[in-house]
C-alpha cells in the first residue's frame, strides 16, 4: 500500500500532500455549491456564455459533484474528507498504521452510508436525487429482497421495496410490492397513497383516487395523499375538485412549497390570477429558487400587464436553470436576454 505511506522525500510528500488537501477541498466545495440545475450530465446548456455554472469550482465543479451524488448520494462527501485525511498525513509525512485495513475500512463506509441514507428515506439531494445515490437504490433492493426471502409477506417491506424500485423507474414492479402491502395490511395508508401515484401516472385515475381516500381514512392528517389527489384531479382538467384537496394539503402541512405551486397553477386556469399570484408568492416565500415557481409566476404576471415584474423573474428562472428553454422564449420576446 505505498500509495497510503510517505515518501523519505519530506519534500515531495509536502507537495503531494497539498495537492491532495487542495483536491480535497475543491471537491468539497464543488458539492456543498451542487445545483441540479446546472450544466450535467442529465441537464445541457445552449451556450456557456448564457448559462454559466452556479458552481463554485466552475462547470468541471458541477459535472463532478453531479455524477458523485448520482453514485452515492450523501455520502459524496466521504470522498473529500477521505482525500485530506490522506492528503494532510503525507504532508506531515507521517506513515499510516494498518494501510490495507483502513481502505478496506473506508471502503465498506462508502458502500455502506448510500444504502443507510435509502433505507431511512433521508431527504433527496437538492430535491433531485436519491439520498443514497444509485448505489444506495441498488444496494437497499438487495437488503429488502433479502428480508422477504426470511419473511415474504412483510407489508413495510414490501413497501419500501416498492419505493426503491419506483426510484429505479421500475413502475410496474414497484406497483405489485404496494399491491402486497395491501394484502397483507390493508389499513396501510403510505401503501395506498403510493399505489395511488403509481396509478395516476399511468393514467388509471378512478383506481388512483379511491387508493387516495383510502390514505386519508387511515391517515388523515396526511397531506401528500390530499395533494396528490389534487394533482390527479388536475390531470383530468377537474380544477374545481383540485383546488380544495391543494388547500387542504397546504393547510395540513404549510411548508408545502409544491402544494402552494399546484394550487397556484389550477387557479391561474380558472382565471383567477390574483389568488394565483398570492399562493405563487408563498411558494416562493417557502422555496425561493425553484425556477418553475419564477417561471409561474412571471405568466402570470405578464397577464396582468406587469412586464419589468414578469421579465425579472423570467430572468431569474434561467439563471436558476440553464436550460429553461420556456423561460428563454418568453424573454426575447419581451425584448430581454438571460445574460443581462
Amino acid at each position: 500500500m505505498r500509495v497510503l505511506t510517505p515518501t523519505e522525500n519530506n519534500r515531495l510528500n509536502e507537495l503531494l500532500g497539498f495537492l491532495g488537501v487542495t483536491i480535497a477541498v475543491l471537491i468539497a466545495l464543488a458539492l456543498l455549491s451542487y445545483s441540479p440545475h446546472d450544466p450535467s450530465f442529465n441537464v445541457s446548456a445552449d451556450s456557456p456564455d448564457l448559462h454559466a455554472a452556479r458552481n463554485w469550482i466552475g462547470p468541471v465543479g458541477a459535472y463532478g459533484a453531479d455524477l458523485f451524488f448520482q453514485g452515492f448520494g450523501y455520502a459524496a462527501f466521504l470522498l473529500p474528507v477521505g482525500i485530506f485525511l490522506l492528503g494532510y498525513r503525507w504532508f506531515r509525512s507521517e506513515p499510516m498504521d494498518s494501510p490495507a485495513i483502513k481502505l478496506a475500512g473506508y471502503s465498506m463506509l462508502v458502500l455502506m452510508v448510500p444504502t443507510l441514507l435509502t433505507l431511512w428515506r433521508m431527504p433527496d439531494v437538492r430535491s433531485a436525487i436519491p439520498p443514497g445515490g444509485l448505489l444506495g437504490i441498488d444496494e437497499a433492493i438487495a437488503e429488502y429482497e433479502a428480508a422477504l426471502r426470511i419473511r415474504p409477506n412483510h407489508p413495510e417491506v414490501h413497501n419500501n421495496l416498492g419505493n426503491a424500485l419506483g426510484d429505479l423507474g421500475s413502475a410496474d414492479e414497484a406497483m405489485a410490492h404496494y399491491k402486497i402491502t395491501l394484502q397483507q395490511k390493508p389499513e396501510h395508508a403510505d401503501a395506498h397513497n403510493n399505489l395511488g401515484v403509481a396509478l395516476a401516472m399511468k393514467g388509471q385515475f378512478d383506481e388512483a383516487i379511491e387508493h387516495f381516500h383510502a390514505a386519508m381514512r387511515y391517515k388523515p392528517n396526511d397531506a401528500s395523499a390530499h395533494s396528490n389527489l389534487g394533482n390527479t384531479y388536475g390531470m383530468q382538467g377537474k380544477f374545481v375538485l383540485a383546488i380544495p384537496e391543494y388547500t387542504e394539503a397546504i393547510r395540513l402541512n404549510p411548508k408545502d412549497s409544491q402544494a402552494q405551486n399546484n394550487l397556484a397553477i389550477t387557479l391561474f386556469k380558472q382565471g383567477k390570477v390574483d389568488e394565483a399570484i398570492s399562493h405563487y408568492r408563498a411558494a416562493l416565500d417557502l422555496k425561493p429558487n425553484d425556477p418553475q415557481i419564477h417561471y409561474n409566476l412571471g405568466i402570470a404576471l405578464l397577464q396582468q400587464g406587469k412586464q419589468q415584474e414578469a421579465v425579472a423573474h423570467y430572468k431569474e428562472a434561467v439563471r436558476l436553470k440553464p436550460d429553461y428553454a420556456e423561460a428563454q422564449t418568453q424573454l426575447r420576446a419581451l425584448g430581454g436576454s438571460p445574460s443581462q
